[in-house]
């Protein structure tokens, strides 16, 4: 939950134009659960009776638990932003009252970034 962050600095001026964002967390838990159905396509491959939907190919069915844990997790990443002001300033600001504008009208005036 939220309780295992233990920092979060988002968009920390370091540069000109670098925003750094940085986060802890305590620990980090992850599962995927995956249901795989596995059927044979030859009848030289066929081992037993019809399958339950009445094919001649039987099918497998097996369902896989994938786990992953991180413990004391910190990260930062830097985002280098280059930005024309001119197109930036030239924005019409009724634009970005529509939630599904925002982002082509910023993007708009981006020159670059990078990671």
């Amino acid at each position: 939950g939220l309780d295992t962050f233990t920092r979060i600095e988002a968009l920390d001026v370091i540069g000109p134009q670098t925003l750094q964002n940085r986060l802890a967390i305590k620990s980090l838990e992850i599962e995927v659960e995956v249901a795989l159905g596995l059927r044979t396509s030859d009848e030289a491959f066929q081992v037993g009776p019809k399958d339950q939907d009445g094919s001649d190919n039987p099918s497998v069915s097996e369902t896989l638990v994938l786990k992953a844990s991180v413990r004391n997790l910190d990260a930062a990443v830097a985002l280098f932003i280059a930005i024309d002001q001119g197109k930036f300033g030239d924005l019409q600001l009724g634009s970005l009252f529509h939630a599904s504008h925002i982002p082509p009208c910023i993007l708009s005036a981006l020159h670059g970034v990078e990671l």
